[in-house]
């Protein structure tokens, strides 16, 4: 890029921090440009409306938005630097040897790049661990051996993990390339509008964590943003297993250390525990509370089955004893509402028109 972007353009890398393919070439410059971060950070400023923070349940400060954004933006520019390291050949960059196709993604843990893989040919996501975090002997060792484990877990609800490995002293793995958009974005746009749908999304995400709690591993970060839905399918992806359990390595000198996304973490996880199964179980509550707000009746009300507005509270309990024993147990649950509803016995009919509390 000869010349600074205009306005617009930087807007587009905002859009990147909320998960947006952005042009490799203005990511690029920005990574090289101190004057357009700066911008970029004013613009920002401007912007706390933002989608991505309309799907956090307990709206954060006006503070913590913007920290959120210039955090994204750091990120952003940690991708230009990566990029401008990189091999080129014939116009393109080359992360080992994946050709690099677009930015999808730059959050507090890794990278994430759309790449093809021109041995299989096939599109992959890369995900990069953080420059600060491979510098972490402890995260980087972590992140390593989580995601081995994760590349155990088969299961069409959990995005595939292929392969595992370092270049230029970075770990990353790289993992099935999802066409769609995050239930963060779909609670954006009130595209989740019916209780079948918000149903389908509770079972979905249940069994891919009873497939992953079954060879012992626990997500740590349930939230919108770490669930994608296929465009063709609608079929929900869990992505992001582990990375909670790296910030826990790079942070395990600081006592009280909270692991998670705030609004959707469990009660234990916030007095510093790293969490199980169970913590994952109270996220899936905040998740489902979370996208609750788009299915409407006439009246203009939340209106949910009171058999799911009961699961949801059990969920999101203080004490994890009192939770759901295991996701298979929810996902049972929401199939049996799911199976009610087609076959006609209107598990809503018996319902009143209410919403979920938010847990105290």
């Amino acid at each position: 890029m000869a010349s600074c972007p205009s306005p617009d353009e930087l807007r587009r890398v905002l859009f990147a921090a909320l998960g947006v393919s952005a042009d490799l070439e203005l990511v690029r410059h920005l990574g090289a440009c101190p004057r357009c971060r700066a911008r970029a950070g004013r613009l920002a400023a401007r912007h706390l409306h933002l989608s991505f923070l309309a799907a956090t349940p307990t709206p954060p400060s006006v503070r913590t938005r913007l920290e959120a954004l210039k955090g994204s933006i750091g990120a952003l520019a940690e991708v230009g630097e990566l990029l401008h390291a990189l091999p080129r050949r014939g116009g393109r960059s080359y992360f080992d040897r994946y050709e690099v196709e677009a930015v999808a993604g730059a959050g507090a843990m890794g990278l994430v790049l759309r790449a093809r893989d021109p041995v299989l040919d096939r599109w992959v996501a890369l995900k990069i661990l953080r420059a600060h975090l491979a510098a972490d002997s402890r995260a980087r060792t972590m992140f390593l051996a989580e995601a081995r484990a994760i590349a155990a877990v088969e299961h069409e609800n959990v995005v595939a993990i292929h392969a595992v490995d370092e270049y230029v002293d970075r770990p990353y793995l790289v993992m099935q390339w999802v066409e769609g958009e995050s239930l963060q974005a779909r609670i954006a746009a009130g595209a989740v509008r019916t209780v079948e749908h918000l149903l389908r999304v509770a079972v979905h995400v249940a069994r891919g964590l009873a497939a992953a709690h079954a060879k012992g591993v626990v997500h740590r970060d349930i939230n919108p943003r770490n669930l994608l839905l296929e465009r063709v399918t609608d079929r929900v992806k869990i992505v992001d297993f582990g990375l909670a359990g790296v910030r826990v390595a790079a942070k395990c000198r600081k006592p009280g250390a909270v692991v998670g996304t705030p609004g959707y973490c469990a009660p234990e996880c916030l007095e510093g525990s790293a969490g199980d199964e169970r913590s994952d179980l109270f996220s899936l509550g905040a998740t489902l509370r979370a996208a609750s707000v788009g299915v409407r009746g006439a009246a203009g009300q939340v209106h949910l089955p009171e058999p799911f507005v009961a699961l949801v509270r059990t969920l999101q309990l203080q004490d994890p004893r009192e939770r759901p024993a295991t996701a298979r147990e929810v996902a049972t649950r929401c199939e049996a509402m799911l199976g009610d509803r087609a076959g006609g016995l209107g598990c809503g009919d018996r319902s009143r028109d209410r919403g979920i509390p938010r847990p105290r």
